[in-house]
């Protein structure tokens, strides 16, 4: 009987922890990575580092914790577009791209 209390007290707590890291993430990280690709630390296509306009857009999610995945779009000309999507990993200020889901550009 105290090894099965034992056991759901701990596994509570892992779920606690887990479910913690994964709100922080939510909260703290998906913003993050959404201001870092939106001015140019993230993005290769962003040259000259002009600030976003009404037609950039970019959605990141909290997956699990510290992935965060992101959608996005910059451009407003037929011919000069481009967007993708990306799996970052976000550790309490540190971001870095895992992979390149899919890429685009016209």
């Amino acid at each position: 009987m105290v090894l099965r209390k034992t056991r759901l007290v701990l596994v509570l707590a892992l779920v606690a922890i887990y479910a913690a890291l994964w709100l922080e993430t939510a909260v703290l990280g998906s913003p993050a990575v959404r201001n870092a690709l939106l001015f140019g630390e993230l993005n290769s296509r962003r040259a000259g580092r002009r600030l976003p306009d009404q037609s950039d857009w970019c959605r990141a999610r909290a997956y699990a914790p510290f992935l965060v995945h992101v959608k996005y779009r910059f451009g407003n000309k037929p011919l000069n577009c481009g967007g993708g999507s990306k799996l970052c990993f976000w550790m309490f200020g540190s971001i870095g791209e895992i992979w390149q889901v899919s890429s685009w550009a016209s």
